[in-house]
């Protein structure tokens, strides 16, 4: 009986160290992303940030103002490169949508759908990433290359020129497009891939607007953000095909969505939507350790209008940007999500790259804060488990 009783005690007691682990590993995981460095460049006027060059550790942003000129920045904030570009002359460059390193390469992409790559430290030259004349219906805030190897060239599908001919199928078809293209650089072929898949809103059979695709290879997998879905999508790749595999829930807690109209009735969706501002989701990044996605909430109609109530005209909008925070939802290498609502700090723009020590690279949005600045900040930012 005795030995009964002390097994009994030691099972019970067991028992109860594994049930307080089990509870212990029961518990969600809290993350935190704080701004750990930052760089900081000298110069007055406006800048964009485009990329990052983990091999040369260069900042890679164009200024606006007050010239257009593209810009290479070293980890001490000294400008090492700049390009001045001229509406006639040597460069006659049509202003820069985006620019990025491809394949260790300098590319820029103009207002005029067209890539340039850097010839020398004085010269860009055009250069067909994409093998024939397009447009898109947006500006890309990244290069819309995603891949590039010595045998092809992923890029995100733009339009055909003739593809707005017919305004009564235009968002039908939009949505039936693959977002992805492969340009073989062998043969010269192209091949289509990521079609979105039933699970998006686009998919509903109502209007949701234009999608922003951001696309993101990792190893085998690709993944898809259409920047209206809150959600990602997960596509893969086996030998020459690539195909939908599921969507992940990014579970964010108040993502404002655009309602619905009818298909070929355009008016009627911007319309009805016009008071809001729709959430995004803007960025996927590949970590060490995990996955990250960057998105915005959004706002909606009523926040909107008592914005536009409380400041004046010509203010409320740009009230209304820096009350619309960046958020992130943190995945595993599984793509299960360990975190969302992981709210960055204040006062950035567009998260844009990561460099090698896991840090995402973002730009401060000098416009959020009331005094006027000498200096251009870049923030690295990195991700802590509480």
């Amino acid at each position: 009986m005795q030995n009964i009783s002390r097994l009994s005690i030691v099972f019970l007691v067991s028992a109860f160290i594994l049930s307080s682990c089990n509870k212990e590993s029961d518990k969600p995981l809290s993350f935190q992303i704080e701004k750990v460095d930052s760089v900081n460049i000298d110069f007055i006027g406006k800048m964009v940030f485009h990329d990052y060059d983990a091999k040369k550790k260069k900042y890679l942003l164009n200024s606006e103002s007050p010239s257009v000129a593209l810009i290479e920045v070293d980890e001490n904030g000294q400008i090492t490169y700049q390009f001045d570009l001229e509406d006639n002359g040597r460069n006659p460059i049509p202003g820069i949508a985006s620019a990025g390193y491809v394949d260790d390469a300098l590319y820029l992409y103009s207002y005029m759908f067209t890539f340039y790559k850097q010839k020398n430290s004085a010269e860009f030259v055009l250069d067909k990433l994409i093998p024939y004349e397009h447009t898109t219906l947006y500006m890309p805030v990244k290069l819309p290359v995603v891949k590039k190897t010595n045998e092809a060239v992923f890029y995100i599908k733009p339009l055909k020129e003739s593809f707005r001919e017919d305004q009564t199928t235009f968002y039908e078809r939009l949505y039936d497009q693959p977002l992805l293209e492969k340009h073989d650089l062998s043969t010269g072929k192209t091949h289509s891939y990521l079609k979105l898949p039933e699970e998006s809103v686009f998919k509903s059979g109502l209007n949701h607007g234009i999608y922003v695709p951001t696309i993101k290879n990792v190893g085998k997998d690709w993944l898809l953000a259409t920047w209206i879905d809150d959600k990602l999508f997960l596509y893969k790749e086996d030998g020459d095909s690539i195909t939908f595999a599921k969507s992940i829930d990014l579970q964010i807690d108040g993502f404002v969505s655009f309602e619905g109209a009818a298909l070929e009735n355009g008016r009627q969706f911007y319309e009805s939507n016009r008071d809001m501002v729709h959430g995004n989701v803007n960025g996927i990044f590949d970590l060490s350790n995990y996955i990250v996605v960057t998105y915005q909430k959004g706002m909606r109609s009523e926040d909107v209008l008592n914005y536009r109530a409380q400041y004046p005209s010509e203010t409320s909008d740009f009230e209304i940007q820096k009350q619309n925070r960046y958020y992130a939802a943190i995945l595993d290498k599984s793509y299960n999500v360990l975190a969302s609502n992981v709210q960055l700090p204040y006062g950035i723009s567009f998260p844009v790259a990561v460099n090698e020590k896991d840090e995402i690279l973002v730009k401060k949005n000098e416009e959020h804060f009331d005094q006027e600045e000498d200096v251009v900040t870049i923030y690295k930012l990195k991700i802590t488990q509480e």
